[in-house]
């Protein structure tokens, strides 16, 4: 059946950022990963019914779709898959976004903008909408974001809580057995995220031996972090984290910038620090102790240059 405009003048997506905990660049390779949602931050959609053609309105463009720069044609793709989808033509809509997502800095600020799309163009025409097919249409604008992405960035934008993934199977929630306190801070370098996994699929092929070992390496450091996480282990958790920033490390993908974010972090006590998603820039999350602890992190990050730092917990009423 077709689906036709719904009366509602205005329909509304939102999703939210995301922290990868242990796991990024295994995690396209099909190892599992350990990550979460940063609800503090988020991407709003608003569509309409308007005539003539799709019009979009955001931080970095506005004007007709079509006429939108190259760095939009993954969202291009994805509007009119998710139209096609509904049997509609690819017109008569006006499409908003406000979003408080950092751009190109590891925290799945296009995965978040396409969900909340989806959501926003689904909820205009009035359609249901299950999560199979909100996965399958930001991978569409993901794809054009990061070449073979995994996943994990949609799986985690829309989740409510930390969550097991493994790519080509659906995300699995995860509770931690106490409160678990991050700090994420950004080091003011875009993340080159497209860039760092071609990387790494250019080191397997140059040195596929050792490449391969700290994938592995990183997957099995993502299996003991989730399991620290559920039995609230935070001291083997932090441990996992500074492991795998050994291996990422080994693998080209920090920076300079990045390392001595996460060495302020550990001066200052933390159980463990870590760049977050793609590297090459972007952003280090350090695992605290409790609230306090994680507000002097916070402190000692931007004494050492971070440029923003935002306070994420999971697990208890602190996650409420």
């Amino acid at each position: 059946m077709t689906a036709t405009m719904a009366s509602v003048r205005t329909a509304v997506g939102q999703a939210h950022a995301k922290v990868i905990i242990v796991g990024e660049h295994a995690a396209v390779f099909g190892y599992p990963v350990l990550a979460a949602p940063l609800p503090a931050l988020t991407v709003r959609t608003e569509a309409w019914p308007a005539e003539g053609p799709i019009t979009l309105d955001c931080p970095l463009y506005a004007g007709p779709l079509a006429e939108a720069p190259g760095v939009f044609d993954g969202i291009k793709a994805l509007v009119e898959a998710a139209l096609a989808k509904l049997s509609r033509p690819a017109r008569d809509i006006e499409l908003k976004v406000l979003s408080d997502v950092p751009i190109g800095r590891g925290l799945g600020s296009s995965a978040a903008l396409a969900a909340s799309l989806v959501q926003a163009i689904y909820r205009s025409c009035g359609a249901p909408l299950d999560r199979e097919t909100l996965l399958r249409l930001v991978g569409v604008a993901e794809s054009f974001a990061h070449g073979a992405a995994s996943g994990v960035d949609a799986a985690a934008v829309v989740a409510e809580g930390m969550v097991s993934f493994r790519r080509g199977l659906a995300a699995v929630p995860l509770r931690p057995a106490r409160p678990l306190h991050f700090v994420i801070a950004d080091s003011g370098l875009p993340s080159e995220t497209r860039g760092a996994v071609e990387g790494v699929r250019r080191r397997l092929v140059r040195d596929a031996e050792d490449t391969r070992t700290r994938l592995e390496t990183l997957g099995r450091l993502a299996e003991g972090a989730q399991a620290a996480a559920t039995q609230g282990d935070t001291g083997r958790l932090g441990q996992s984290m500074n492991d795998a920033q050994c291996e990422l490390e080994a693998l080209g993908v920090s920076l300079p910038a990045l390392d001595r974010l996460v060495l302020a972090a550990r001066n200052a006590g933390a159980l463990g620090a870590k760049l977050t998603g793609g590297g090459r820039g972007g952003c280090v999350l350090a695992l605290a102790r409790d609230p306090g602890a994680a507000e002097h992190l916070a402190r000692a990050m931007r004494a050492q240059g971070a440029r923003a730092t935002w306070l994420a917990s999971f697990g208890g009423e602190e996650a409420a």
